[in-house]
């Protein structure tokens, strides 16, 4: 449901800039049926719109963030201020991280920002939890390619 409600914005030209756990909005928690579970994408008080089918304001997609949500940012967004579609399916690599970790804070080991900043930019990525199944660490890690135009779309 989260690539469901980032497709939809991303197909309205809205780029959402704060993909987190703490971004999305859990409803109907129904730990026997699993379908009846669902999600609202919030947060988007960061969000932009790069001129899609949405009418409004649009603001220039390297527009500075008011808070760097910087442990879930794309080396172009770190290190440019560059935000598109596929800077958001990096966040929901690490949001998917996050998930698999059961809500663990990404490079918690690191205390310093700047430190995290210097190492995703040097090629560190994060690691697989021990919880998850390499199958679907293996989708975070697409979302996490180096070349933006490697990364899948929602």
């Amino acid at each position: 449901q989260i690539t469901d409600g980032m497709n939809h914005l991303s197909l309205n030209g809205v780029v959402h800039r704060n993909l987190t756990c703490a971004s999305i909005l859990v409803f109907n928690l129904d730990i026997v049926e699993s379908k009846n579970l669902h999600i609202k994408i919030c947060e988007l008080d960061q969000a932009v719109c790069s001129g899609g089918k949405l009418h409004g304001n649009t603001a220039p997609l390297n527009t500075k963030l008011k808070v760097r949500p910087l442990r879930w940012m794309a080396p172009e967004s770190l290190q440019y201020e560059q935000f598109s579609e596929k800077s958001d399916v990096w966040a929901f690599g690490v949001t998917m991280w996050e998930i698999l970790s059961w809500a663990s804070a990404p490079f918690s080991h690191i205390v310093d920002d700047a430190e995290v900043e210097r190492r995703v930019l040097a090629g560190e990525r994060l690691l697989m939890p021990s919880s998850s199944h390499p199958g679907t660490f293996e989708i975070a890690q697409e979302c996490w390619k180096d070349a933006k135009a490697e990364r899948p779309s929602f």
